[in-house]
């Protein structure tokens, strides 16, 4: 049972939730022989979804499912980015906080075409 299949659907998603850290486990989990640029791609983009993901809670005025929403927005904008955008993105965010990371990452790809 995915208990949350319903408020997926309803919010628009195709699959079950998964960062690229979610990812990542799970190929070394089931394929821990396996070695993949794919691997790295994942490793750069999940550095990059745990400094942009909100990690506060979200009531007040953001509807339902807030953090569901949240997660699936953060996890497009992580499957936009490919492994040069994450080694230049990274030294950028890195001490910034959640908010102002968000803004360099999507300002950037606004700059680079990757977000429509």
């Amino acid at each position: 049972v995915y208990l949350m299949q319903e408020p997926m659907a309803e919010a628009g998603a195709r699959r079950r939730n998964l960062g690229p850290g979610d990812v990542l486990t799970l190929h070394y989990l089931f394929h821990p022989e396996r070695d993949d640029p794919v691997l790295d791609l994942l490793a750069a983009r999940s550095l990059l979804y745990a400094k942009i993901i909100e990690k506060e809670e979200m009531t007040a005025g953001a509807g339902q499912f807030p953090h569901l929403k949240n997660e699936m927005e953060t996890g497009r904008i992580a499957d936009a980015l490919g492994f040069e955008d994450c080694r230049r993105l990274y030294p950028l965010v890195r001490r910034s906080s959640m908010a102002k990371a968000r803004r360099i990452v999507l300002d950037y790809m606004d700059r680079q075409g990757k977000r429509s």
